[in-house]
């Protein structure tokens, strides 16, 4: 934490000027936005270092978190678990009414 504060410290005149040059710039294209989030994809399944204290600084050497993008992966496959469930049950629902028509056909025939 005090080499990343000395950093910071360091260098807070450049880090203010790209903090400004960020905020002017112009919002960032759909495509952009995918091309980020994909290579956000891209570090977070890289291999962990072999080193503990690397490990506990990566997300500040990268300057910026995969957090969100592991969140969110979460969740879609959640999601799609809960999807494949709910398919699963309609499948069953379609099973039963089969069933139930099939049996009306028997019992009444026209």
């Amino acid at each position: 934490m005090s080499s990343a504060l000395s950093l910071t410290e360091r260098h807070s005149t450049q880090i203010e000027l790209r903090r400004r040059k960020l905020a002017a710039a112009p919002e960032p294209s759909a495509s952009v936005r995918r091309v980020t989030f994909l290579q956000g994809i891209a570090k977070a399944t890289d291999s962990p270092p072999k080193d503990i204290k690397a490990d506990l600084d990566d997300g500040s050497r990268r300057g910026w978190d995969t957090d969100a993008v592991e969140d969110m992966w979460n969740a879609v496959l959640t999601y799609v678990r809960e999807m494949g469930s709910l398919l699963n049950d309609l499948a069953g629902l379609k099973d039963i009414l089969d069933r139930a028509v099939d049996k009306a056909a028997v019992l009444f025939p026209f």
